[in-house]
Formats: C-alpha cells, sequence, structure tokens
C-alpha cells in the first residue's frame, strides 16, 4: 500500500518535472532565436558560451596591450 502510494508520487513528480523543463527549453530556444535573429542582423552572428567568452577574452587582450603601451611610454618618459 505504502509502495504504491510512493509510486504514484514519484509518478506525479516526474510528470511535473518533465512539464516544467519542457517549458524552459521552450522559452530558452524561444529566446536563442530572437538573439541569434537580432544578431544576424547587426552582422554579428551568436555563438552561445563561446562567443561571449572570446569576445570576453578579446577585451582583456585590448586592456592589456594597452597597459604594455603605457608602460612603455613611461619607460621612455625615465630615459
Amino acid at each position: 500500500m505504502k509502495e504504491e502510494l510512493l509510486n504514484r508520487q514519484a509518478k506525479r513528480f516526474k510528470s511535473v518535472i518533465t512539464q516544467i523543463c519542457f517549458k524552459c527549453h521552450s522559452l530558452l530556444s524561444r529566446l536563442m532565436f530572437r538573439l541569434l535573429r537580432s544578431s544576424r542582423e547587426r552582422g554579428r552572428e551568436y555563438r552561445g558560451k563561446e562567443g561571449q567568452r572570446s569576445r570576453v577574452s578579446r577585451k582583456k587582450r585590448e586592456k592589456q596591450r594597452e597597459r604594455k603601451k603605457e608602460r612603455k611610454r613611461k619607460k621612455k618618459k625615465k630615459k
């Protein structure tokens, strides 16, 4: 009796979770589609997390370059 009740609850729980996951999945796919479309219109394709990562690292590299240039300028001024 108790086991049967637990099984029923587990099945109900599983169905609720799959419904939630499907909802999230559909929302995410819609969001991704919108992002893809908008980024294409701007002339840059959206590549998910990889694209974001490369953009961030590019910014970091540019900052490092700037710092390096500043250091060189300071050294030249000292001489």
